[in-house]
C-alpha cells in the first residue's frame, strides 16, 4: 500500500480532556499516594488497587461512549483473556486477576487512543513529558526534598509488602537508586533518578517510550515540541541509566533508518528474531545466570524457557511463577499460554496500519522495547508506563483508520478524487 504523507488531523471542536486526564493519571497517581502516604494518612494496597481500577473503569465507559467497529476486535481479545484467567484460576485452584489485569492494560489503552484524536495525543505526550523532567530536575537539584516530600521507602513499604532490608540506598528512596557497578551514563554523581515513577526501572522504560515518540511523531511536532522532546529523552536516558534503555534506543534508532526498505509488517519477525538471538548468544558466550546485569538476566531467562514442559506453555502451572519473576517472556508465557501470546503478538503488529512513517516507525520501536524488555523484566506490565505505551499506539491506529478510510470514499466518489482525505469528525 502505498504511504498516504505524514499530516496531523486537526483537533475536533469541544474535544474531551477525559483521555489527558486518566493518561496523567496513570503516570503520577503512585506519586500522588506516596505524598497522601507521607504527609496525609497512611496507605494500603488496597488504594493503589482502587486507583487502578477506577482509572481503568473510566476509561471504559469513556471508549463505550465513543465505540467504533475497530474496537470489537480489542473487546474480543479481553473476553479472551478473561475466560482464559477463569481456566487458569480452576487448573491452579487459586484465585488471582493480577495476570487478567496485566493484559486488560493493553486493549483499555489502545481503545482509549483509538477514541482520541493524534493531536490530542501528542498534547497528552507534551503534558506528561513536562511533568517528569519537572520531577527528575528536582531529585536532580534537591534529593532530600524530593525524598521528603514522597518519601518513597515507607511507601514501597506501605503499599507493596517490602522491608527496610530491601532497601539498599541510604536514604529515602527506592531499592534501585543504586546499583553494586557504577552508573553507565554520567549524571553529576547523583543515584539513579526515578521522577513521578518512584523508581528508575518505570523511568528507564517511559525513556524507551520517549523516544519511540520522538522518532514516531517527529515529522508531526512543531519546532518546539522537537527540541523539547528531543531534550527530554537525553534527560530522562542520562537520568534514569537504564541499561536496557539504552540498547533499546539505539535500536529503535537504526530501525527507524532502516524501516523504508521493509516489507509491511516486518515487525512481527522481532520477538522471534530475539528470542532465536538470545538462544545463541548464550549458548556461543557462555553466559550465566546469577548476575544482576544484562547478560546475567538473559541467560536466566533462556534457563527458564529450558525448563518449560508443555503445561507451563498452555499456562495451567505455577511452578515457575517465582523464578520468572525478572523475565517478561516466560511469565507472558506461563501466565498467559503461548496461544494467548501469539495472538496478542500477531495483534498488535497487524491492527496498526502503516499508511505513513510514523505508525512503522513506532511499530517497531514499540516491537523493539517489549522483544527486548521481556528478555530481562516484566515491568512493562505497570501502568505507570503501559498507559502511554498503548495510548499512543491507539491514537496512531485511529489516524490510519481515518486514513484508510478517506481512502476508500475517494475511490467510491469519483468527484472527490485528487484531494485529501480529511479527518472524520
Amino acid at each position: 500500500m502505498a504511504n498516504v504523507p505524514n499530516a496531523v488531523e486537526p483537533l475536533q471542536p469541544r474535544e474531551s480532556l477525559v483521555p489527558v486526564i486518566l493518561i496523567v493519571a496513570a503516570v503520577t497517581f503512585n506519586a500522588a499516594l506516596a505524598f497522601a502516604n507521607a504527609h496525609v494518612a497512611p496507605m494500603s494496597s488496597k488504594f493503589v488497587i482502587l486507583c487502578e481500577i477506577a482509572i481503568v473503569a473510566t476509561a471504559h465507559l469513556y471508549i463505550l461512549s465513543h465505540f467504533t467497529p475497530r474496537m470489537v476486535p480489542w473487546y474480543a481479545f479481553i473476553i479472551c483473556v478473561g475466560l482464559f484467567a477463569l481456566l487458569r484460576m480452576a487448573a491452579i485452584g487459586e484465585i488471582n486477576v493480577k495476570h487478567f489485569r496485566d493484559m486488560l492494560l493493553v486493549p483499555t489503552f489502545i481503545m482509549l487512543g483509538l477514541a482520541t484524536s493524534e493531536r490530542r495525543a501528542i498534547q497528552t505526550m507534551l503534558i506528561v513529558i513536562a511533568i517528569v523532567s519537572a520531577g527528575i530536575i528536582l531529585e536532580a537539584v534537591s534529593v532530600d526534598a524530593y525524598a521528603a516530600l514522597l518519601k518513597i521507602k515507607d511507601y514501597y513499604i506501605a503499599t507493596r509488602g517490602l522491608v527496610s532490608a530491601d532497601f539498599t540506598y541510604g536514604g529515602d528512596l527506592y531499592t534501585s537508586a543504586t546499583r553494586y557497578q557504577d552508573r553507565y551514563l554520567p549524571f553529576f554523581g547523583l543515584h539513579r533518578l526515578s521522577s513521578v515513577f518512584l523508581e528508575p526501572v518505570s523511568l528507564g522504560n517511559f525513556a524507551i517510550v520517549l523516544v519511540a515518540f520522538t522518532v514516531a511523531f517527529w515529522n508531526k511536532l512543531s519546532r518546539a515540541a522537537k527540541l523539547f522532546a528531543f531534550a527530554a529523552s537525553v534527560l530522562v536516558l542520562f537520568a534514569c541509566d537504564g541499561r536496557l534503555a539504552i540498547v533499546t534506543t539505539i535500536a529503535i534508532l537504526l530501525a527507524a533508518a532502516f524501516s523504508k526498505l521493509t516489507p509491511r509488517n516486518a515487525a512481527i519477525f522481532i520477538l522471534p528474531l530475539v528470542v532465536v538471538s538470545a538462544l545463541l548468544i548464550v549458548d556461543v558466550a557462555g553466559l550465566h545466570s546469577g548476575r544482576d546485569d544484562f547478560p546475567g538476566r538473559l541467560a536466566y531467562t533462556v534457563e527458564l524457557m529450558r525448563q518449560m514442559g508443555p503445561i507451563d506453555y498452555l499456562g495451567l502451572s505455577d511452578q515457575l511463577i517465582e523464578s520468572a519473576v525478572d523475565s517478561g517472556i516466560v511469565t507472558m508465557i506461563i501466565t498467559q499460554s503461548i496461544v494467548l501470546f501469539v495472538v496478542f503478538w500477531i495483534m498488535i503488529v497487524v491492527e496498526l496500519e502503516e499508511t505513513d512513517s510514523s505508525q512503522r516507525n513506532y511499530k517497531y520501536a514499540i516491537c523493539l522495547y517489549l522483544a527486548l524488555g521481556m528478555m530481562a523484566s516484566y515491568s512493562y506490565a505497570s501502568i505507570k508506563t503501559a498507559a502511554v505505551v498503548w495510548f499512543l499506539y491507539g491514537a496512531l491506529a485511529a489516524s490510519a483508520f481515518r486514513k484508510l478510510d478517506g481512502l476508500k470514499s475517494m475511490r467510491r466518489n469519483p468527484t472527490i478524487r485528487g484531494k485529501a482525505p480529511i479527518a472524520s469528525p
